[in-house]
């Protein structure tokens, strides 16, 4: 028996079928039983992949645990359509097994947004969507997640003396990063006490079209930052600017709190850099790598220093 059937044996279903769906910070399995339909995840990281800079002193068992709580407090607004956690027989939203965590969650209905067919009024609606989650997370309570905060900045500056010195990153490239760093920790010192719970990973795979609404899942990397991370999250993966435009507009209608632009910047390029080192291992040998890492810094990090708005293609998943 595999570990996702011994971690299956622990929740009270007649299991039919199990599929793969995706690996990427989790190995995510469609579950279908005679009691509905249910996401399985068994918590170990795709090769090449590895989150432990963001980490800092908390056990993974403790940030999975966190992550289920912080969905079952969301799930009080049900407008939101999130995935409720589903408890094992022992009562605990975590099963171990092996050493390694499972969940189990309850099936999300929906196709995944594409961006080539999004238009105004879907975007508007996912920045509606988010601020309505930073809205209902204050209600959440102290949970365990990730902190995006000056101490994980600080841990991606040592990462990248590593990292990019092992590229062979030119002197000049590594130092604007590390300038834009200062100024992602700048801001968030400024900013300490308006963190809010944000999603922090809001692709098209992790937003779903559903009866006219969108539904985000996989709040696998979600943690403590100012609202403009998961901005920026979003503006990582929807370039155009008239969809950019619809989302913010959508996110102010939504919040007390309005959206800083600049800063959404700022949070672009640390999302930028989360996203180079943690997946580092797998694209570091890509032939793009190289080229793409030039076009970052003149794009995105001198922009960021110069103060100039940030508009053209990131190109992180066109």
């Amino acid at each position: 028996m595999n570990l996702e059937q011994e971690i299956l044996k622990e929740y009270d279903l007649n299991v039919q079928e199990l599929k793969l769906l995706r690996h990427n910070e989790n190995m995510t399995y469609k579950v279908l039983a005679e009691e509905g339909e249910y996401v399985l995840r068994i918590h170990q990281t795709v090769e090449g992949m590895s989150l432990s800079m963001l980490k800092g002193e908390l056990s993974p068992e403790e940030l999975i645990s966190g992550e289920m709580q912080l969905l079952e407090g969301l799930c009080q607004n049900k407008d939101l359509g999130i995935q409720r956690p589903v408890r094992n027989r022992e009562g605990q939203l975590v099963t171990k097994k092996d050493g390694i965590c499972g969940t189990l969650l309850e099936w999300a209905p929906g196709e995944c947004v594409n961006k080539q067919t999004m238009n105004v009024k879907q975007a508007y609606k996912i920045g509606a969507m988010v601020a309505e989650i930073h809205n209902a997370a204050k209600l959440t309570g102290n949970i365990r997640r990730y902190s995006y905060g000056t101490d994980m900045v600080e841990r991606v500056q040592k990462v990248c003396d590593t990292i990019l010195q092992k590229a062979g990153a030119e002197p000049q490239i590594f130092a604007n990063i590390q300038k834009v760093l200062d100024k992602v920790k700048e801001l968030l010192r400024a900013r300490g006490s308006e963190f809010v719970m944000i999603h922090n990973d809001l692709g098209e795979s992790n937003l779903l079209c559903s009866d006219g609404g969108i539904i985000p899942i996989d709040f696998s990397l979600s943690g403590v930052c100012i609202r403009e991370m998961d901005l920026a999250s979003l503006f990582l993966h929807f370039e155009e600017k008239e969809i950019k435009d619809a989302i913010l507009q959508g996110y102010n209608s939504k919040t007390d709190c309005p959206a800083n632009v600049e800063q959404i910047d700022i949070c672009l390029g640390y999302q930028l850099l989360i996203f180079i080192l943690s997946q580092y291992e797998m694209i570091s040998n890509q032939g793009w790598f190289t080229e793409a890492l030039h076009y970052w810094d003149e794009e995105v990090f001198q922009k960021i220093l110069r103060g100039e708005r940030i508009e053209g293609k990131i190109g992180l998943y066109s």
